[in-house]
């Protein structure tokens, strides 16, 4: 079984680096990016996941505010 994941990370370049290294393991299922935290907040209310990669520093919100807004 793989982990369904998802990244949040408002930089293109280094989400695109977290797709190409997880895509080496069978483990994990990359699924969606997001680069803004809001849409990937709305994204998870109706998706479960199993891993998300966190961008810290976000214009819109610091990923620790966004662990905070999670359900």
């Amino acid at each position: 079984m793989a982990f369904k994941t998802i990244v949040i990370d408002d930089d293109p370049m280094a989400a695109k680096s977290l797709e190409m290294f997880a895509s080496k393991f069978e483990e994990i299922d990359f699924v969606q990016h997001f680069s803004n935290p809001e849409k990937g907040l709305e994204y998870l209310k109706k998706e479960k996941v199993d891993l998300i990669y966190l961008d810290v520093e976000m214009p819109e919100m610091t990923g620790l505010e966004f662990l905070d807004k999670m359900e």
